[in-house]
């Protein structure tokens, strides 16, 4: 009988857990960006815009319904993540490593955080390339799979 009262009342607090976390917890905004670099510039560039609600409405509870932007709310915590998708090219092999950096910029321009992160390409002898490519080579060729590495930072 005791263990049957137990097992009811875990039954209840897991179920107000979750009520209490839905309400609580807000799912966090994921926005999917294609990213264009402008190659113009010193170091090739690209831009993400986000607008920033101050005023909480009801009727804005989806990323992108304001004029096209991406809205984010002001008391959110912001993570980016970039994934770069680089071919194995003789020019990305010799890079071997590089830097990339994360800006979250004001709408004037003036930068309010900044992130750097090295990106190392995983380093693959000619040998190991040249035998990998002949075991690929059937994928390679249809287009199902390609030489690539992507980083994600």
């Amino acid at each position: 009988m005791c263990s049957i009262v137990l097992v009811g009342l875990l039954f209840v607090a897991f179920m107000m857990g979750g009520v209490m976390v839905r309400g609580v917890v807000e799912e966090p905004l994921r926005i999917k960006e294609t990213l264009n670099f402008d190659y113009t510039e010193k170091s090739p560039v690209a831009y993400v815009p986000l607008l920033v609600m101050w005023e909480y409405k009801e009727n804005v509870d989806e990323v992108g319904s304001i004029g096209g932007g991406r809205v984010m709310p002001p008391i959110h915590k912001l993570q980016a993540t970039v994934s770069l998708k680089l071919p194995e090219s003789d020019y990305n092999r010799n890079l071997g490593n590089f830097q990339a950096r994360v800006d979250l910029l004001s709408a004037d321009g003036t930068t309010l955080a900044s992130s750097r992160e090295v990106c190392i390409l995983q380093f693959k002898s000619d040998i190991i390339r040249v035998v990998l490519t002949f075991l690929n080579i059937a994928p390679l060729i249809t287009g199902y799979t390609s030489e690539s590495q992507t980083l994600d930072i």
